[in-house]
Formats: structure tokens, sequence, C-alpha cells
């Protein structure tokens, strides 16, 4: 479950550097996708880089936000209803399941 959500973000990551490339005009040298942040080494010719990073920062959140917000959505909820651990664990990886096929 773990593996497949950061997988998700990688590519989220990537998708986002390979846009922000094409339509803003920046070069990426180096990049490190850590669990909370990310250090980047990028070439600005246009001096936009507060653009960029709007940009990066922005699109980013919206494509990986969507799914923490309902599996701590759905953890909650199961709290409230049933204090068994087990229980939290069984929705989540039901809906990891269900999302990968």
């Amino acid at each position: 479950m773990f593996v497949e959500y950061m997988m998700n973000n990688y590519a989220a990551f990537l998708e986002t550097l390979s846009e922000v490339h094409q339509r803003l005009n920046c070069i990426n040298h180096a990049y490190c996708l850590m669990g909370n942040h990310y250090p980047i080494l990028m070439e600005t010719p246009d001096a936009n880089l507060s653009r960029i990073m709007r940009h990066i920062n922005g699109v980013y959140t919206q494509r990986t936000i969507g799914s923490v917000s309902f599996i701590t959505h759905q953890i909650r909820k199961r709290k409230r209803e049933d204090d068994s651990f087990k229980s939290e664990i069984d929705s989540v990886i039901l809906y990891v399941v269900r999302k990968a096929a």
C-alpha cells in the first residue's frame, strides 16, 4: 500500500516537473523527492522562479492530496464506528486494492 502510494506520488512529481520544463522554460538539473519535501536544482533563463515553484507546489499537491484525504477520512470514520485497529487497516487496504483494479 505505502509503496504504491509513493510510486503514484513520484509519477505525479515527474509529470509536474515535465510540465514546468515545457510550459515555463526551466532546466531541471537535479531533484530528490522525499517524504515531506524535495530539494531541487533548476535553471530559470526567464527569471520566473516564483511562478515555477507556485506551479510545482500547487499542481503536485492537487494531484496527490485526494488519496491522502480519502484514506484519512476512512480511518477516522472507522475509528468512530469501531475502535478496532484491524478494521481500520482493512478499510485502507480495500480502498487501495479497489483503486489499483
